[in-house]
């Protein structure tokens, strides 16, 4: 079954949920979710689905802010989060280029293909200083590469308690190529128990480096089987180390 949306303003699921749309454990029998709008006011959510094989859209370009709370303590507001979806295999919007909020995706053992080649910013969104904002692909087991050719990361990190940019916990995940990141300072950068390659790991260091107003955050590349870093990539963390920054790798 094939589930086509054109989307249109957000409806209330419940007093802290706003989504638009959401699929719950009661839409299993749809194997794809294909979203027909060019932007979106307010996010995405796909969770404990056990048919879903893919969500995709192909004219989707912005996801606007339409919600106050902040991923992860609600899958809601201006994101796409995607967990615990067992047969998802492909997660695919190439010409989005900004979300407001959040991008979550966890617990997709069998993802494979994930597509946000045009993605530029997450624009940081929440007006509740307690909540936090992600970036966030993890505990997907099957993946080999992630690229973000066009990904600078988050406008602002300034409204909220604390902002993470997390790719971490995919035991085959051997390549990951993120060459425009730039991290706002304080954001934690946690890229562990992967099986990156000394590139990726190193690539990883030099974007840190690249931001020099990057002096106070985490830098996390230790565990699983991650590459250790070159002497390039040591230089970097003793860069980072010197500027504040905590640094720990294999």
């Amino acid at each position: 079954m094939n589930f086509n949306i054109t989307w249109t303003p957000c409806q209330n699921k419940a007093p802290e949920r706003s989504v638009c749309p959401y699929f719950g454990a009661p839409s299993d029998g749809i194997t794809s979710i294909t979203l027909r709008r060019q932007s979106m006011t307010g996010g995405i959510t796909v969770e404990f689905q056990s048919t879903v094989q893919s969500v995709q859209s192909t004219t989707l370009t912005s996801i606007d802010p339409g919600s106050d709370i902040a991923l992860p303590f609600f899958p809601t507001g201006s994101s796409i989060y995607v967990a615990f979806c067992d047969a998802i295999e492909t997660i695919s919007f190439p010409n989005l280029v900004s979300i407001g909020e959040s991008l979550t995706i966890g617990y997709c053992p069998a993802l494979t293909t994930v597509n946000f080649d045009a993605l530029t910013t997450l624009d940081g969104y929440c007006s509740d200083p307690a909540q936090f904002l992600q970036f966030s692909i993890g505990d997907c087991d099957s993946l080999t590469s992630l690229s973000f050719p066009n990904l600078v990361g988050f406008t602002t990190i300034s409204t909220v308690a604390y902002a993470d940019f997390v790719v971490s916990n995919n035991p085959l995940l051997t390549s990951l190529s993120i060459p425009a990141f730039v991290p706002n300072n304080t954001l934690i950068v946690d890229c562990r128990n992967n099986a990156m390659n000394q590139a990726s790991v190193d690539q990883v260091l030099a974007r840190c480096v690249a931001n020099a107003a990057y002096v106070s955050g985490w830098v996390r590349l230790n565990g699983g089987t991650n590459s250790a870093p070159s002497v390039a990539g040591l230089a970097d963390v003793a860069t980072l180390v010197g500027r504040g920054v905590t640094v720990a790798h294999n």
